[in-house]
């Protein structure tokens, strides 16, 4: 398949191509608390992004990524998946978003979740895959709602469930991914009205929660 199949914008991404690339959007990087002791290299590696010096961006967000800033570890991922101020690099990218989805960083999780599914800087796996998709999902990352219902919908990685299916579908399209009304409507035809019930209470019950 041709052309780009992954294109994230922060935490925002959008399906398209086999290759991973990611932008970024400092106006979100800057949301950091001025007491945070890094927060001076955090800020100075924004202005540097902004100005075009990728590779200072790059070393003074490796300054606080390394004193646990999940921010800018979910940074130096994208940086090293998009080879910005740096080699292009999966492993390395791979290896900063799993720091940061591990604080919990939906954006970080996403991401590592798409890597898991392509086999891309680390080995390919639909459970780890799905693991961080489910994840990101409950930390409001709306794209990672339609992965989650096509994999119920095929039994692709979790059992064959029609009404999680109906539950990540619905989500996905209220959210207005794309496809995700078409998919819907097919695994709405093989339920049952007990399935399509239980469906609903389901997200009924996910956006009481969220």
């Amino acid at each position: 398949m041709a052309g780009k199949m992954f294109q994230m914008i922060e935490y925002r991404p959008v399906v398209g191509s086999p290759v991973i690339k990611i932008l970024l959007s400092i106006a979100c990087f800057l949301s950091i608390s001025t007491f945070n002791p890094g927060w001076c290299d955090f800020k100075d590696g924004a202005t540097a992004m902004k100005s075009g010096d990728y590779e200072l961006a790059l070393q003074e967000w490796t300054s606080v990524a390394l004193e646990g800033n999940k921010k800018a570890q979910y940074n130096l991922g994208v940086m090293h998946a998009d080879g910005i101020g740096t080699m292009q690099n999966y492993v390395k990218a791979a290896k900063w978003y799993l720091l940061a989805a591990k604080q919990g960083y939906g954006a970080a999780q996403y991401n590592l979740a798409v890597l898991y599914q392509h086999g891309m800087g680390v080995p390919m796996s639909t459970s780890s895959a799905l693991k961080w998709y489910h994840q990101a999902a409950e930390n409001g990352i709306p794209e990672a709602f339609l992965p989650l219902g096509r994999a119920y919908t095929d039994g692709d990685g979790v059992p064959k469930n029609y009404s999680s299916a109906f539950i990540w579908l619905s989500l996905a399209a209220i959210n207005g991914s794309p496809n995700a009304s078409g998919y819907l409507q097919k695994v709405r035809q093989k339920m049952t009205r007990d399935q399509i019930a239980l469906g609903n209470k389901g997200i009924q019950d996910w956006i009481k929660k969220h």
